[in-house]
């Protein structure tokens, strides 16, 4: 347990971010994943691959009410805050009008 407490409990922005954006990349490849092996669930227009990477941005929400409101530690959920505001931006500058 302590080997959790010592990587996971930092109050540290460039944590938060790095937590952020692994988070995403593991949802979004587990998604991706499950997409290829089932793909006749994957093949709606409701779970096309925008709606894949939102929910692996929007997963960040979790850690995020963890650390602010549960740890207290409000740097780290600054670091994570900045990241999903950041990823967001970006879907929506590069992804958002795209047809998959």
């Amino acid at each position: 347990m302590s080997i959790i407490k010592q990587i996971f409990y930092k109050d540290n922005l460039a944590f938060g971010i790095l937590l952020s954006l692994l988070l995403s990349i593991l949802v979004y490849a587990m998604l991706s994943v499950v997409a290829f092996y089932f793909p006749e669930i994957f093949s709606s227009r409701f779970l096309r691959k925008q709606v894949l990477i939102i929910i692996s941005i929007f997963v960040n929400l979790f850690p995020f009410r963890m650390y602010m409101a549960g740890l207290k530690f409000e740097k780290t959920g600054r670091g994570i805050l900045a990241a999903i505001f950041v990823m967001m931006i970006l879907y929506f500058i590069f992804l958002h009008g795209d047809q998959a």
